[in-house]
This record gives structure tokens, sequence and C-alpha cells, in this order.
């Protein structure tokens, strides 16, 4: 009982954490003590993370043996992908509020159907996922979607993920090996007019 008393004394205090770091001015330089973490708080938080990474992975297991067991699999095009990733304080931000790969790059799990000849990308995008899908059942592609079918040879093009709150503006961009993280602190949710305040922007640029 005192376990269970624990554990929820510190889902609260992470669901409180998290509010505040997703407020105001984006910090990466978060320490435990910004945040109000004790050490054996912050390893335990990792472990129920890893638990429940488990339990979803267990699931989904059970769910395509069964798929296989009736003979629906072979025939099935499955694919898992998470939403986004978690930062634990590696790069100085906490859960998902900065554009770095570990929050920006969630794992995808594809399976195509057997005899398929899609050719699953190494680098997958989720903006793809809908066109590939269309395609795959012979829907169409609407002309909004930005996304490239795994099915049509994919041009090569930079990778755009933007963050927007009410007090910054983020966007970083990759190609050919190199990402840049560029930021803008704004007051309203709108993105900046990037010709004329482009100067007032911070800069990361990663390998």
């Amino acid at each position: 009982d005192n376990e269970l008393d624990c554990s929820h004394e510190l889902a609260e205090k992470v669901l409180d954490i998290a509010a505040s770091v997703n407020t105001g001015t984006l910090r990466t330089d978060l320490t435990l003590d910004d945040v109000g973490l004790t050490e054996a708080e912050f390893q335990q938080l990792l472990v129920y993370y890893d638990a429940a990474a488990r339990y979803a992975d267990d699931q989904i297991g059970r769910l395509l043996r069964f798929l296989d067991d009736v003979g629906a699999l072979s025939e099935m095009f499955v694919i898992v992908a998470g939403d986004h990733g978690e930062e634990f304080l590696e790069r100085g931000t906490l859960f998902h509020t900065s554009l770095y790969d570990e929050n920006i790059r969630p794992a995808v799990v594809v399976k195509p159907p057997d005899g398929s000849s899609m050719s699953v990308p190494d680098t997958l995008d989720l903006i793809d996922l809908y066109p590939t899908i269309a395609e795959l059942v012979g829907g169409p592609v609407p002309d909004h979607c930005q996304g490239c079918s795994w099915y049509a040879e994919r041009p090569p093009r930079p990778r755009i993920t933007e963050q927007l709150t009410d007090q910054y503006y983020r966007v970083a961009v990759e190609q050919d090996g190199l990402k840049g993280i560029f930021g803008w602190e704004i007051d309203t949710p709108t993105r900046p007019n990037l010709p004329d305040g482009g100067n007032d922007a911070t800069a990361e640029c990663h390998p």
C-alpha cells in the first residue's frame, strides 16, 4: 500500500512538472533541481516509463499473434507508430518540449502485406503514412496531402518540424545529414515574419 501511495504521489508531481515545462520560455538547461525531482524519483520515473513501453509492446504482440493464428496477418498492412518521443534531461529538456530527435523521431514498425512490392524506407516520416495507405487500398491521395507514398519515387526533401506555443515558435530543418533548430520568442500563436524577423532568431546546428 505504501508503494502504491508513493506512486500516486509521484504521478501527481510529474503532472504538475509537465504543465510547468510546457508554459513560459522554453529552457534547454533544466536540471533535476529545476523541476523539483530527487534522483530517486527520477530513476523511478524512468522505471515507470520503461514498464509502460513494455506493456504496450506485450499487448501489440498479443494482437499480432491472434491475427496470425486466425490466418489474417499475412494479408494485413500493419503500422505501429508513436506520436512523439520523450526526453529525460538528456539535452536539458524534459518530456516532449523540444525539437531534438529524441522527441520528434518516434518509433515506427511496419509489416507490409506478404508479396507486396512496397519498399519501406529506412527513414520514415509520419506525414507519409496517409498517402501510402491511400495508395495501398486504391483510394485517392488528397491534393492538400504533403506526404509522399512509399510506393512512389521519393525526391530529396528537407525534413521540417514546427513547434508553436503562445510564448515561442521553433522550427527544425534537416537535410543531407545536417539539422538546424531555429527559435523566436513571440507573444501570439502565429508564425513570425521570417524575412523581417530573422535577425531575432536563436539557432542551433546538429550533425
